[in-house]
């Protein structure tokens, strides 16, 4: 037992736990009714979803991922699978670009574009999490 300990075995650390949980609660019940007020909503239609910062069912399916095969310069998909990791496009082979790789997650269509143009034109910072968290 150390010198902190009390005679049954609570401490220190156990009170300081206990205080936190119930200094926590105000803040808990300021979320849960801002929560009922301004309800989760869609970050790129405004529609209601179950979680904040997130897609609605609808605007995830319109998103056109990015996924391999991929040329691994450009980033622009390949219709075709090789087979072969590392591919890298005609164009980047005609064409070598400054940079030595470029990747987007999403092909800039429909809700990719509404994001985007949303952050950068309209100063929507509260998308850039949303966003970073689809890049990975």
């Amino acid at each position: 037992m150390s010198r902190r300990d009390g005679a049954d075995g609570t401490g220190e650390a156990a009170a300081v736990t206990a205080l936190r949980r119930i200094a926590g609660l105000p803040g808990l019940a300021l979320h849960g009714f801002i929560g009922l007020v301004y309800p989760p909503s869609c970050i790129a239609c405004g529609s209601a979803t179950a979680v904040p910062h997130a897609l609605c069912a609808g605007c995830w399916s319109e998103m056109r991922f990015i996924e391999r095969p991929y040329c691994e310069r450009l980033g622009t998909p390949f219709s075709v699978d090789l087979g072969a990791p590392g591919l890298v496009s005609p164009a980047a082979l005609s064409d070598p670009p400054v940079y030595q790789r470029a990747r987007a997650v999403a092909r800039y269509d429909a809700t990719a574009r509404r994001l985007v143009q949303r952050l950068k034109y309209e100063d929507r910072l509260d998308l850039a999490g949303a966003l970073g968290a689809m890049m990975g």
